[in-house]
């Protein structure tokens, strides 16, 4: 699916402490391809690829955040909205694939990794739209079971994110450093049961809990 960005809202990506710290602005085509290469680079040198993080610059809680996981040739994109969505890879791919979200393990179900053209589309989507992707949008497929009974079971199961040494069932410290209220509930939690809780307020969002 083609879509040439315009001049849009700014968004901003984190991908690492620095980019933590220090946020990458993106607001139009020419600063998102050089973005997602700086991510494959930086993957690179790492045991696994890094999943960045894009929300709007001025106002987070404005529109749904996308979290992408870029490899050298493969990788992931889940919004975090209501109701959440993945793009779908290999349906019959199973057990899980690991990701590295600013230093923690992260595991994704293996039947959402697809080449990186199609992270470029949906991550070209979520700037052209200003963090409001349409619903019928062909690349993003809801990952609740309710709203997508023909999902394949691994997706619509298997925890959003899956840390391996942290349980997050209580609000605390951010490894980074910074607190994270609104992730109040355990690793295993579906994407869905992390959508509602992305919409309470807080002054701190990211894909991390």
């Amino acid at each position: 699916m083609a879509i040439e960005a315009a001049t849009v809202a700014t968004l901003k990506a984190i991908y690492d402490r620095g980019t933590d710290e220090n946020p990458i602005a993106v607001r139009t085509q020419d600063d998102l391809e050089p973005l997602v290469d700086r991510v494959r680079s930086y993957s690179t040198g790492h045991p696994f690829p890094a999943v960045v993080e894009l929300t709007v610059e001025d106002d987070p809680w404005d529109g749904a955040r996308i979290c992408a996981g870029i490899g050298d040739d493969r990788g992931f994109v889940q919004e975090l909205w209501n109701p959440p969505r993945a793009a779908l890879g290999d349906p019959g791919a199973a057990g899980v694939v690991v990701y590295d979200l600013q230093a923690h393990d992260t595991e994704i179900p293996a039947s959402q990794e697809f080449p990186l053209a199609t992270i470029r589309t949906v991550l070209t989507a979520y700037l052209t739209y200003e963090a409001t992707i349409p619903r019928d949008f062909v690349e993003l497929h809801p990952t609740d079971a309710q709203e997508n009974p023909n999902i394949p079971e691994a997706s619509q199961n298997s925890p959003h994110w899956s840390h391996r040494t942290v349980d997050w069932s209580h609000p605390h410290d951010h490894p980074n450093g910074r607190l994270a209220p609104h992730y109040r509930v355990r690793a295993s939690a579906t994407m869905s049961v992390l959508s509602q809780d992305l919409n309470r307020e807080s002054s701190t969002p990211d894909c991390a809990p």
